[in-house]
């Protein structure tokens, strides 16, 4: 009887040993779930960061084979470029030979055409002296033979008017009254008439001669004009 008493408290007691485990052990169970569930939520959240990344990493990916693309594509620009330039630069450096060399000769063609110019200069006024030296002494000799023809030619028109205005006035005398004092007095008028005409036809003369010369460029004073004494010569 005692036996099944002791028996029984130590069932009892196991009993709530195991009830009291029992229950702690739901409440682990209880926790770990919760755990479990908020870890679950954590890695879906993760895995959902994860995809992300992966996605992120996927589009880098992407664009890094695309700049690798255009690094491969910018090394050959770049590789054309430094060819360019070094052909520039040798370009360059042969365009500045041939320059410098154009520039010593052009400078030596134009010592060469500053000398023919100077020697072109002094041959050319030196046949402008001569020209100007020829044209006085040709045109000197032209004004001269010009006033000898002018003075020619004023002395036979002066000659002519003479005849001339001598023939009218002998005809005038032959019918005029020569008797008396009124015949002489009609013959001093007469005669002072044909010196008056034949004084103004020496001047129309000497004005046309001095018109012709000036037209010529010949310096006319009061000493070149056309004189003429009374038998027509020049005094």
């Amino acid at each position: 009887m005692i036996r099944n008493r002791t028996q029984l408290k130590r069932a009892i007691a196991v009993k709530r040993e195991w009830d009291f485990a029992t229950e702690l052990a739901r409440e682990r169970v209880a926790n770990l779930a919760t755990e479990c569930a908020a870890v679950k939520v954590t890695l879906q959240e993760r895995e959902a960061q994860l995809r992300e990344k992966e996605i992120e990493c996927e589009v880098l990916q992407l664009n890094l084979e695309n700049e690798s693309i255009r690094c491969v594509e910018l090394e050959e620009i770049c590789g054309g470029l430094r060819k360019s330039n070094e052909n520039g630069q040798k370009m360059t450096v042969d365009l500045l030979t041939s320059l410098e060399k154009s520039r010593e000769a052009y400078e030596e063609a134009l010592g060469k055409a500053d000398m023919r110019s100077q020697e072109s200069q002094r041959r050319m006024e030196k046949a402008e002296e001569a020209y100007h030296q020829l044209r006085d002494e040709t045109t000197d000799k032209l004004k001269l033979r010009l006033e000898k023809c002018l003075n020619g030619f004023a002395m036979w028109g002066l000659q002519t008017v003479k005849w001339l205005k001598l023939d009218s006035l002998e005809r005038r005398l032959m019918s005029a009254k020569t008797s008396g004092p009124a015949g002489h007095k009609q013959i001093v008028e007469l005669v002072n008439t044909f010196l008056e005409e034949l004084n103004e036809a020496r001047q129309n003369v000497e004005v046309k001669i001095v018109n012709v010369l000036c037209k010529l460029g010949v310096d006319v004073s009061s000493d070149d004009t056309v004189t003429a004494t009374s038998d027509g010569t020049a005094p």
